[in-house]
């Protein structure tokens, strides 16, 4: 995906979004352009654990979190931002790139 902005604004814009959707972010390095995040598809969600338990136990009980990593790359006045495994290695696996592509499709909906 490609952002009409700089690496500034697209970082700040990005990390805007993962915090207001349901990512949980482990660690964010702006220097190398990289956000950690843990991705729960939300089909797969424990549906048994309601909105107030959530918030009031302070604690998510999501059962199928996978760690991957964002990177968000300035290019001049554009912004590449890409889906890595928490290795930092492309998504090979089919299903591996079933949610890269679902990450990046949230991103962008939420980002325009």
């Amino acid at each position: 995906m490609v952002l009409s902005e700089d690496f500034d604004r697209s970082w700040r814009s990005v990390g805007v979004v993962l915090d207001r959707l349901d990512f949980s972010i482990e660690d964010r390095n702006r220097e190398q352009g990289v956000y950690n995040i843990i991705y729960v598809d939300p089909q797969r969600r424990d549906k048994t654990q309601g909105t107030w338990s959530r918030i009031f136990s302070g604690e998510r009980k999501d059962l199928t979190g996978q760690h991957y990593q964002l990177l968000v790359r300035g290019e001049g006045g554009e912004t590449a931002v890409s889906v890595l495994l928490a290795d930092g290695k492309q998504p090979s696996r089919e299903e591996d790139r079933r949610v890269a592509d679902e990450i990046i499709r949230i991103l962008n909906e939420n980002l325009r």
